[in-house]
């Protein structure tokens, strides 16, 4: 597997996200490569409200905890940080979005950020503004297995867009 770069953000290591820009689906089922659904939310590949490149994943929910993911991304040896932001733009009212850097081997929350209180950088781009989504922890446990989750946190039905997503071992601060 190859893992994905991102540089847009000043951050030129390696990204431990798969299909980190949601370019991929080769299966055609609406959803990026390597991402998964959380719940049953409807997801489709779009093409006009995008942040960077051809495509980003939009995502529809009408109930609580309904997102996508990606997981299996292992700490490695000696690991005790991480740090992991998406962007996202919901143009319309709607449940709040939350962004969770999970320990799937501890089954806790390393760190939740939410939507609304994302204040590290905004770009507006097309008429659409999105925001960067930062979550980050000094408290991980090398070996643990860990997912990146994109939810609503209400029932309001919603519709937001995520395009771009990335992890990065050992800092807990993102760069650029």
């Amino acid at each position: 597997m190859s893992m994905g770069l991102i540089d847009k953000d000043g951050w030129t290591e390696q990204n431990q996200i798969l299909t980190p820009s949601f370019e991929v689906d080769t299966n055609s089922d609406g959803l990026a490569d390597n991402w998964a659904l959380d719940n049953v939310p409807v997801c489709a590949m779009e093409t006009i409200i995008v942040l960077n490149g051809c495509k980003s994943q939009k995502v529809t929910t009408d109930a609580a905890y309904e997102g996508i993911f990606q997981s299996g991304m292992v700490a490695p040896a000696g690991t005790t940080k991480a740090t992991a932001y998406a962007w996202i733009c919901r143009p319309a009212a709607g449940s709040d979005i939350r962004v969770v850097l999970y320990d799937n081997t501890a089954a806790v929350a390393r760190d939740t950020q939410l939507f609304s209180t994302a204040g590290w950088q905004m770009q507006v781009v097309g008429g659409n503004t999105w925001y960067r989504v930062v979550v980050s922890s000094n408290a991980i446990v090398a070996g643990n297995s860990h997912s990146l989750y994109i939810s609503v946190s209400a029932l309001t039905a919603t519709i937001f867009y995520v395009d771009k997503a990335y992890l990065k071992w050992g800092q807990t601060t993102p760069s650029g």
